[in-house]
């Protein structure tokens, strides 16, 4: 131990960039969002697939949107759309569906169409952002803007204390993604359900082995909000079974960011998987898991992860 003060900080030293908090929240994310998806937790949208009602539940509906305005957003009915080309199939029974292009008035035009089609794929809000002005008489002149996409029935989100007040506020009246006529489209803020919001609670250091290295314990709560109790149940029990589990990282302040200003896939970005080996953060492991079902209205339960992290060897 040194005898002489200084001015410096030990450990990790860093004023720009994610912290230690929001990487770990974001990786915890990252990892339920891809194991929601291996368990079946999603569905595909056929070309011209009926509802119960005999809507078309592959035609998108065009919208006013707040940044884009009228004629260039046209949204489905369901958010949360996969865009992770690189999910492992073993054991599953029918592999996700990820967006590969659009069907103007019958007439397919792929991700990469140019000129007046020219596009971007929003995959968290579930729609698409034309560059060019696309008026809705003049598309219906010709036939719908459809699409066949897989969709997660389970959405993840990370939110500190003040984000999770907003986010409880914003949680949407429906019990899935709507299904049925244009007035049940989701607003952007709208959250379907059910959901799951990851916060880190606590962490504290401690030493780890010589050298200087040090672990880290964290606290962090998973809580789930569903209109359905056999949902939110479900929930809490896979998520409350995962102790002396090790999770998968990205460094998210080394790696490309998955999604640019459109919501669409960032062309740089290596995927979930091949980042993993290129960018690994710290080692995450699980060491104990504690759950909670306490359903009141929309609120379904919490589980509470306890958490060890450590510098990647």
């Amino acid at each position: 131990m040194s005898s002489t003060p200084t001015f410096s900080f030990i450990g990790e030293q860093k004023l720009s960039g994610d912290s230690i908090s929001k990487l770990l929240c974001n990786n915890i994310k990252t990892w339920i969002d891809i194991s929601f998806v291996r368990t079946g937790g999603y569905d595909t949208v056929s070309l011209n697939e009926p509802a119960y009602d005999g809507t078309d539940l592959s035609a998108l509906t065009p919208i006013d949107d707040r940044v884009y305005g009228q004629g260039y957003v046209y949204q489905s009915y369901f958010k949360n759309w996969i865009w992770e080309n690189d999910i492992p199939e073993e054991g599953m029974t029918e592999p996700p569906v990820v967006c590969s292009g659009i069907w103007v008035g019958g007439d397919f035009y792929p991700r990469e169409a140019s000129g007046d089609m020219a596009y971007h794929v929003d995959y968290r809000n579930g729609r698409i952002i034309f560059d060019m002005w696309m008026a809705p008489d003049q598309v219906y002149g010709s036939g719908n803007v459809e699409v066949t996409a897989s969709f997660s029935y389970k959405r993840v989100y990370v939110a500190s204390d003040y984000e999770l007040k907003q986010t409880i506020e914003n949680i949407s009246k429906y019990a899935n993604n709507p299904i049925g006529s244009g007035e049940n489209i989701l607003d952007e803020s709208k959250i379907p359900l059910p959901a799951v919001i990851v916060q880190e609670m606590s962490h504290s250091w401690d030493g780890y082995q010589l050298g200087g290295y040090k672990k880290c314990n964290h606290i962090v709560s998973a809580t789930i909000f569903s209109a359905r109790s056999i949902d939110g149940e479900n929930i809490v029990d896979m998520l409350s079974q995962q102790e002396n589990k090790k999770v998968p990282t990205i460094d998210w302040n080394d790696s490309e960011t998955c999604f640019d200003e459109y919501g669409d896939v960032n062309a740089s970005f290596s995927g979930v998987f091949e980042s993993q080996s290129i960018y690994p953060w710290k080692d995450i492991y699980i060491n104990e898991t504690e759950g909670r079902k306490d359903k009141k209205g929309v609120y379904a339960g919490k589980v509470t992860f306890y958490i060890e992290t450590s510098p990647h060897m």
